[in-house]
């Protein structure tokens, strides 16, 4: 089972990328979720010149870059698309499964078409140019999203109506939205999951320090016979020091919870 761990780089900021690579490789997870951090993080020629430190299993559209996805600017509509291009080639290189995004948060319903439906075209524009390179789009919950809940999530992507697009779940939103992440998962089969826990409103904690029911989680992954990465994405802030102790922790705790 410790083939199907991996270890997101978002954790690991404010390092480079490559270094966080390093990092992840070193401790022995076979996988990894690259979070961009810049611009250079999403060229294909940064793909190029660090494949094969670790599997780069997936690739978060980076969050520093949401404020480009989820405009409805025209101009800033055409450069999403230039960035999304290179993302998926980036995946493509890299031999990523899954490239991991979020659903926009809604608005005043009277200006939908003009506020929303860019984003949606985004969306699907995304979708399409993965489906060419056989990667799945994880649409992931979120409670400032439209996609907050199990029954909302399952509606978002059915109203995509995308083949490369499909739900995830990642269950600190679920706990944060008030929702038992197994009672999430449940109602939702996902495509690829965020593991992290929650304690005094403070999200993305290392998996197991928290409050969440960790043995009910994965016997609800396990009922789906689920058969993607088990992907940690805690917080960086809990990383700044100490790295290797606390990767070594993380890796033992995915491995147990996993297997």
């Amino acid at each position: 089972m410790s083939g199907r761990i991996a270890f997101s780089t978002g954790a690991l900021y404010p390092r480079g990328s490559e270094d966080s690579f390093r990092l992840v490789a070193k401790a022995g997870f076979p996988n990894t979720e690259l979070m961009p951090q810049c611009m250079a993080d999403t060229r294909p020629g940064f793909a190029r010149a660090t494949k094969g430190i670790v599997k780069v299993a997936s690739i978060h559209y980076p969050l520093c870059f949401f404020a480009m996805f989820y405009n409805p600017h025209p101009g800033m509509v055409a450069e999403t698309r230039f960035l999304s291009r290179d993302i998926v080639e980036s995946a493509a290189i890299f031999g990523s499964d899954m490239i991991v995004i979020h659903a926009h948060s809604p608005g005043d319903p009277e200006r939908a078409q003009m506020l929303e439906r860019p984003i949606l075209d985004n969306l699907l524009h995304l979708g399409d140019l993965a489906e060419k390179e056989g990667i799945t789009i994880a649409l992931e919950n979120n409670p400032k999203t439209a996609s907050g809940t199990a029954e909302k999530l399952l509606a978002y992507v059915k109203a995509l109506d995308h083949k490369a697009i499909r739900p995830m779940v990642d269950v600190t939103e679920s706990y944060e939205a008030g929702i038992n992440p197994v009672d999430f998962l449940t109602v939702v089969n996902p495509c690829h999951l965020h593991l992290s826990d929650y304690r005094d409103n403070e999200k993305h904690i290392p998996a197991g320090e928290g409050a969440m029911d960790w043995k009910g989680i994965g016997a609800r992954i396990k009922a789906w016979n689920y058969p993607g990465l088990w992907t940690l994405e805690p917080s960086w802030k809990h990383y700044l020091d100490n790295v290797d102790e606390g990767l070594a922790k993380a890796r033992a705790f995915v491995e147990n919870l996993a297997g």
